[in-house]
């Protein structure tokens, strides 16, 4: 097992207390992180957040306005530089006590601080400009030795972040600090395929994590693209689903802010007349990632493979996923299978949007697929509350829809047998009124408001 030397931020008495955030991001998706001290020798600094679950914001403020900004020159290269990682150049540079990092789509969940030297046989030239104020591209540095990794204590959020683990080549061997210090997607998604192959077949949390992998793989957009350049997938279909993708992300976004808002009026749920009917383009992207979701879950969720979905393995599944029950952590360090943020809303949005899209003229969604998206709603809205508890931000501020991250995940707040039980009941005695679609919006609705007064 390998050593690791705990550094401490603060004395014990100044440690982030949990519900009082050491600083706040000014910023939608921005993450404060402390730094330790560096160590010796060491030339260059990767901030890694976890993989495939948002991307680093390059243009950040000129630090003569924030200095807790870096000013990174225009156009200075990223090439091979992996978009959810930040590579600052730190030889010779004083040491900051703390960098505030903004990323896009989702918030940053921080993984780890790599840091590491060029070997002797890549001793380039050094690079220009101020040494903590540039970004630097792999172009530039092509062959690193990792000297020390810095990890926080089962994804921490950076906001609370009292101490680092610190892997050093010094106390443990070189390879496992090599596997540590990875960084690519590439990397990635061979660690997680290998990972679910290894595990014991027979536990159904196997199962269910080939599951969350497997939807993973066919519907995140950084993923998408690593399996597209590796050859798994085809460019026309990779551009397709991309497409696909992003589209229906703007989508369900809007339609998860039109739901909050009537909540917070005392409105009833928005109508698919509100919500506005489905153009061309949405009917055709609902269609085609109804049938990938449909497809992976059968794969998966099903007693023969291929057959009909076990309804049975869908509510537990998406049970344990929003309870933390599958999270896993890689030798890489990364955390993966479990919800990576608010976005875990979108999968019954998706849900409505797809039993909408299905009532329309023409439409090419199975009356199969229907059936799945009308069982599984329930399971849907109902895990909500799971997510809401387990992974609930860590502060007495009226919280948003950008507060809820992976790194916040509270095993305390787990939910027991029975309290999964006890709120399955509860669901399936909620009053249909007649229409059991509209009762279920009514319960999403409030699921909203009790979990993100603060906005979404």
């Amino acid at each position: 097992m390998p050593r690791c030397h705990y550094t401490k931020l603060y004395p014990a008495k100044d440690l982030p207390d949990k519900r009082q955030p050491r600083r706040r991001s000014s910023s939608r998706f921005g993450s404060v992180i402390p730094l330790p001290a560096f160590p010796p020798g060491a030339e260059f600094l990767d901030i890694v957040f976890a993989v495939a679950r948002g991307t680093v914001d390059k243009t950040f403020q000129d630090p003569k306005v924030n200095p807790s900004f870096y000013d990174l020159p225009s156009g200075m290269s990223q090439q091979d530089v992996p978009p959810h990682v930040l590579r600052l150049f730190i030889k010779g540079s004083s040491n900051p006590k703390d960098i505030e990092v903004r990323g896009k789509f989702e918030p940053l969940e921080l993984t780890k601080l790599v840091y590491s030297k060029r070997r002797p046989s890549d001793r380039r030239q050094e690079p220009e400009g101020p040494s903590l104020g540039r970004e630097v591209g792999t172009d530039e540095v092509t062959d690193m030795l990792p000297l020390a990794v810095d990890t926080t204590d089962g994804g921490v959020c950076p906001d609370i972040v009292g101490f680092y683990c610190r892997l050093e080549t010094a106390d443990i061997d070189t390879d496992f600090l090599t596997i540590a210090a990875d960084l690519t997607i590439q990397t990635y998604i061979a660690q997680l395929t290998a990972e679910m192959g290894f595990a014991p077949a027979a536990p159904v949390a196997t199962r269910y994590r080939k599951f969350f992998m497997n939807l993973d793989l066919e519907t995140n957009p950084a993923l998408l693209e690593e399996r597209k350049d590796e050859g798994l997938i085809a460019p026309e279909v990779y551009d397709t689903r991309y497409l696909a993708i992003t589209h229906l992300f703007d989508v369900l976004r809007h339609r998860v802010q039109m739901r909050w808002t009537a909540a917070t009026t005392g409105a009833h749920p928005p109508t698919p007349a509100q919500f506005g009917l489905p153009d061309i383009y949405l009917q055709a992207y609902t269609e085609l990632m109804s049938k990938v979701q449909f497809d992976v879950a059968r794969s998966y969720l099903s007693v023969d493979v291929g057959g009909s979905i076990d309804l049975n393995f869908v509510e537990e599944a998406f049970e344990m996923f929003a309870n933390g029950e599958l999270r896993t952590q890689l030798p890489s360090l990364y955390w993966t299978t479990q919800p990576s943020s608010s976005f875990y809303l979108y999968f019954a949005e998706f849900a409505f949007l797809a039993l909408e899209c299905f009532k329309t003229a023409g439409s090419k969604i199975s009356s199969e697929e229907s059936v799945f998206w009308e069982k599984v709603l329930s399971c849907l809205i109902r895990t909500q509350e799971i997510y809401f508890r387990v992974y609930c931000p860590p502060s007495t501020a009226p919280l948003k829809f950008t507060d809820y991250r992976a790194c916040n995940y509270s095993p305390l707040d787990a939910y027991a047998c029975s309290e999964k039980h006890s709120l399955r009941v509860r669901y399936e005695s909620l009053p249909l009124a007649g229409d059991r679609i509209n009762t279920l919006a009514l319960r999403m609705s409030r699921n909203l408001l009790n979990a993100m007064p603060g906005g979404v």
